[in-house]
């Protein structure tokens, strides 16, 4: 299924504790890690891999409750954007390569019960190669989450069409399928106060810390998804889009 982060979700997911053990300053990634772990759920035993993983702030916690859990990523700022060191001692393990992009010698086929990422695919260059990869590496039945950063305006889609395109185009595939039967189109990727929101002073930040986002700041807040937007709108929100599947080879 493909969905937006709403607010009830997000508190829902904090009463039931799904929270980090070491969470960040609130803003969009912090709710996105509490959604990615109530996605996730509680069990031991499982095969998980975050993709982008960087510095994990999810992975230790699935480690203690047993899970088998990996991080993949490169640690080169000109490749991944990352962090540019490995983590020291993190209590997971890493593959260190980027997912589309030469990894079938290093990480096997079907070798996940669960692959996820937080704040990645809107970052990839090639979304069809990360997601032929993701899906290569996920078991047959297994699940695919990815919490996906995106600007919205309430006129509809005027920011990142290709990004929204490609999330949409992924449940044509039929090696995939949706959780649920609730997949949007390009009109729903428009903004609703339902949504789970940065705050303005958030957005303000990170409007000054990104260049290219400085073009887009005015009048912006936030919600969960960011990237792109368009000089002529008043309001932007960066808002949070869910995407789940499970793999059918």
């Amino acid at each position: 299924m493909l969905k937006f982060l709403t607010k009830k979700e997000l508190w829902d997911s904090r009463e039931m504790g799904f929270v980090p053990r070491n969470p960040i300053v609130y803003h969009l990634k912090y709710a996105q890690d509490v959604a990615a772990m109530r996605y996730i759920g509680k069990g031991s035993g499982r095969v998980i891999g975050e993709i982008g993983a960087d510095h994990s702030r999810i992975l230790p916690d699935l480690s203690l409750m047993g899970d088998e859990v990996y991080g993949i990523d490169v640690y080169d700022r000109s490749i991944g954007g990352g962090k540019t060191s490995p983590p020291i001692d993190p209590g997971y393990k890493l593959f260190n390569c980027l997912i589309g992009y030469g990894t079938r010698d290093v990480i096997p086929e079907e070798f996940f019960d669960i692959t996820f990422s937080v704040s990645v695919i809107e970052h990839v260059p090639n979304i069809s190669m990360f997601f032929e990869d993701n899906i290569r590496i996920t078991k047959l039945g297994g699940l695919i989450i990815h919490m996906i950063d995106i600007y919205l305006d309430d006129n509809g889609i005027a920011f990142q069409p290709t990004l929204a395109r490609e999330c949409i185009n992924f449940f044509k595939r039929d090696d995939v399928a949706p959780l649920e039967e609730n997949l949007m189109g390009l009109a729903d990727f428009r903004f609703s106060t339902r949504f789970a929101t940065n705050g303005d002073d958030m957005m303000y930040q990170w409007n000054h810390q990104v260049p290219s986002f400085k073009k887009y700041s005015r009048g912006i807040c936030g919600v969960l998804l960011n990237d792109g937007g368009d000089p002529s709108q008043d309001i932007i929100e960066s808002v949070g889009c869910d995407l789940f599947s499970i793999p059918k080879h």
